[in-house]
C-alpha cells in the first residue's frame, strides 16, 4: 500500500513556486516590459535572463496540472451530483475573484491612470455596452468571449472555468477507457482535427495526466519508490532530475524554441512538481516559506499585474539591480495579498463564502 501522497500542503509549495515563477515572467519577459528603464543582470547577459523568464511560462502548466488533480480529488467525492458539482466549484474559485474585481475597479478611480482606466479598456460605445463588457469581464469569461479584461493576465481564468466543466467528462472517459487513451486523446486529438492552439488545447494534456495522477496517486507511488532507495540512489536521483530539466530548458528555448510547446509546457511543468515533491518539499523552512506564498497565490496572481504592468511601474524598476527589483516586487505583491485577505476576514467575508457556498452544495457549513 501507498504511504506517501500528494497533500494539499503540497500543492501550496508547488503553487508558491508557479506565483514566483510568474512574477519573474512578467517582469524579465522582454525588454519591452522594462522601456525606459536602466537595468543590469550582470553577471548575465540581458538575453540569457529574458529566455529564462521566457522558460517560466511553465508556471501556467503547473496551475493546470494542479487545478485538475485537486478538481479530481474533490470529484471522486462528490455525491451531489455533477450540476452542483460545477456550481460549486466554479463559485469557490470566483467569490474571490469578485471582490478582487470589485476593489480593482475602484482602485483605478482612486489612481486614475490615464495609462489603464475603465473608460480605455471597457470602450467608449455607451454606458450599456461598457456595462455587458463588464459584467463577461465579472464572470471570468472576457478570454472565452474575446472581449476586453481589466487584467490582461485575468485570462487564466476563462480556462480555470474550461477545466472545471471538463472535469466530470474527462473523468468518466477515464474510468471508461483508462488512462492511456485518455492521455493519447489529449495529445493527438487537437492536432488530428487541426484545432488552433488556444489556451485549452495547448494545456489539455496537463488536463489530462492531472486527472491521471489523481486517479492513480502516481505522485505518492514515485516518493515511495524514492524514498526506499539508498542515499547514492537518491543523490543521483537528484543530479538526474536537475539535469532533465536542463536538458529540457536548453530544448525549449534553444534549438527547438518555438517548437512543441504544447509538449514541453505539459512535460515540464509535471517534472517540476515531481522534483518538488521529492525535493523541495522536504526542507523545513523553505517549504513553509513556499506554503506561505501558495496560500496567497491567488490574489497575488489576480493583482500583481495592476501593480507592474499598470499603475505603479516605476516603484517595480525603481533600481538598476533587477534582483532588487524582482524581490521588491515579490514583496509588495505579497503584502497586497496580505493586507487584502486581513480586509476580508475583518469584514466577515469568509463566513459569508462559506454559507454559499454550504446552500450550492447542500452541505450544511
Amino acid at each position: 500500500m501507498t504511504k506517501e501522497k500528494f497533500t494539499l500542503n503540497d500543492t501550496k509549495i508547488c503553487k508558491g513556486i508557479a506565483i514566483l515563477m510568474m512574477l519573474f515572467h512578467h517582469t524579465f519577459l522582454n525588454p519591452d516590459r522594462y522601456m525606459g528603464y536602466t537595468l543590469d543582470f550582470s553577471p548575465f547577459t540581458e538575453s540569457s535572463i529574458n529566455s529564462f523568464a521566457n522558460f517560466f511560462k511553465i508556471c501556467v502548466g503547473i496551475y493546470v496540472f494542479l487545478s485538475a488533480y485537486g478538481l479530481t480529488c474533490s470529484y471522486n467525492k462528490w455525491n451531489n451530483g455533477n450540476s452542483r458539482f460545477l456550481a460549486y466549484r466554479y463559485f469557490k474559485m470566483m467569490l474571490e475573484f469578485y471582490i478582487i474585481y470589485i476593489i480593482s475597479i475602484f482602485a483605478s478611480l482612486i489612481v486614475n491612470s490615464s495609462k489603464w482606466n475603465i473608460q480605455d479598456v471597457y470602450g467608449k460605445g455607451g454606458m450599456y455596452d461598457a456595462a455587458w463588457k463588464m459584467l463577461i469581464d465579472f464572470l471570468s469569461l472576457a478570454d472565452l468571449f474575446d472581449t476586453p479584461t481589466f487584467n490582461s493576465t485575468w485570462w487564466y481564468m476563462s480556462l480555470a472555468i474550461v477545466i472545471i466543466v471538463l472535469i466530470p467528462l474527462l473523468n468518466k472517459l477515464y474510468d471508461k477507457f483508462g488512462w492511456l487513451v485518455l492521455t493519447c486523446a489529449a495529445t493527438l486529438l487537437p492536432a488530428a482535427f487541426g484545432i488552433k492552439v488556444v489556451p485549452l488545447t495547448r494545456w489539455l494534456l496537463c488536463i489530462a495526466l492531472g486527472i491521471v495522477c489523481a486517479r492513480t496517486n502516481a505522485l505518492g507511488i514515485i516518493k515511495d519508490k524514492y524514498n526506499s532507495m539508498p542515499v547514492f540512489a537518491k543523490i543521483t536521483s537528484f543530479i538526474g532530475s536537475c539535469s532533465v530539466l536542463f536538458i529540457f530548458y536548453k530544448l525549449r528555448q534553444g534549438i527547438l524554441k518555438g517548437a512543441f510547446l504544447e509538449i514541453w509546457d505539459n512535460i515540464i511543468p509535471i517534472i517540476v512538481i515531481i522534483f518538488v515533491f521529492l525535493f523541495i518539499s522536504r526542507i523545513p523552512v523553505i517549504s513553509q516559506i513556499l506554503v506561505f506564498f501558495g496560500e496567497n497565490s491567488m490574489i497575488m496572481f489576480l493583482t500583481h499585474t495592476f501593480i507592474r504592468g499598470y499603475w505603479f511601474t516605476s516603484i517595480i524598476y525603481v533600481t538598476e539591480n533587477p534582483w532588487l527589483d524582482y524581490i521588491l516586487f515579490v514583496i509588495i505583491s505579497l503584502t497586497v495579498a496580505v493586507i487584502i485577505k486581513l480586509l476580508l476576514k475583518l469584514c466577515r467575508y469568509n463566513k459569508l463564502e462559506n454559507v454559499i457556498l454550504s446552500k450550492i452544495s447542500g452541505v450544511k457549513a
